[in-house]
């Protein structure tokens, strides 16, 4: 971490409070919380290798009054080193597991709603505004004469996968490692192919053989293989 990393993490706008902070310690979780992100359920958190970080992270145009919460009543475990952004709303329910691998990074206004599984893999980047709901919640049926059914419950998405802003990602979805999730594209189903783009409504493969690359995993725009 960068001297002005850590400055920031003490003096700035983003730091965390202690009135949110020093709870987590106590238990010996490292977890770290801005003053407007509200933890419930944080028992129910693990962290392992690395710490999660919840509404402290400075955003283009976050800020510190951009409310966040999380709700753990099922089970949240993180292992290495996770940053959930300012304006995040996740609910992970009874019985339901969530399980992140760092470094990832979820940016601002997010939702994530977990009542079965939902994994993401290390070196995740998900953009603002992205919506992860692993239950469609109501049957439906596609011509009178079928019947009512659920769709596939529970989301796995890949290690190094990056999912752009205003994008929907919907329950029985698997992307595989590498992916690139198009902005605004609503996915659903089976990608089980690396290094996709993946875009449209409903999305599809879109381009094939594709790398995408951030200074914060210690890759290089001259890399021969980012995803790998």
């Amino acid at each position: 971490m960068t001297l002005r990393a850590k400055l920031g993490l003490l003096f700035g706008e983003f730091r965390p409070t202690v009135l949110r902070t020093a709870p987590m310690i106590l238990r010996r979780k490292p977890i770290l919380v801005g003053r407007n992100f509200r933890v419930r359920g944080a028992g129910n958190i693990a962290v392992r290798n690395g710490f999660l970080a919840l509404g402290i992270n400075n955003y283009g145009f976050a800020d510190n009054r951009m409310a966040g919460s999380l709700r753990v009543r099922g089970r949240f475990d993180v292992d290495g080193s996770v940053a959930i952004t300012s304006g995040n709303r996740w609910d992970i329910g009874p019985g339901a597991t969530m399980t992140m691998k760092g470094p990832t990074t979820v940016s601002p206004m997010s939702v994530v709603v977990a009542t079965t599984e939902i994994t993401i893999g290390n070196e995740g980047m998900i953009g603002w505004d992205v919506h992860l709901i692993d239950d469609d919640f109501h049957p439906t049926r596609s011509s009178p004469d079928a019947p009512f059914r659920h769709a596939d419950k529970g989301i796995h998405i890949g290690n190094h996968v990056w999912i752009g802003s205003r994008a929907t990602v919907l329950a029985g979805t698997r992307i595989a490692d590498g992916c690139i999730v198009a902005a605004g594209a609503v996915v659903r189903g089976n990608f089980d192919e690396p290094d996709c783009l993946i875009g449209g409504v409903p999305a599809k493969v879109v381009r094939r053989g594709v790398a995408w690359t951030d200074p914060a995993f210690g890759y290089t725009e001259t890399d021969p293989d980012v995803s790998a």
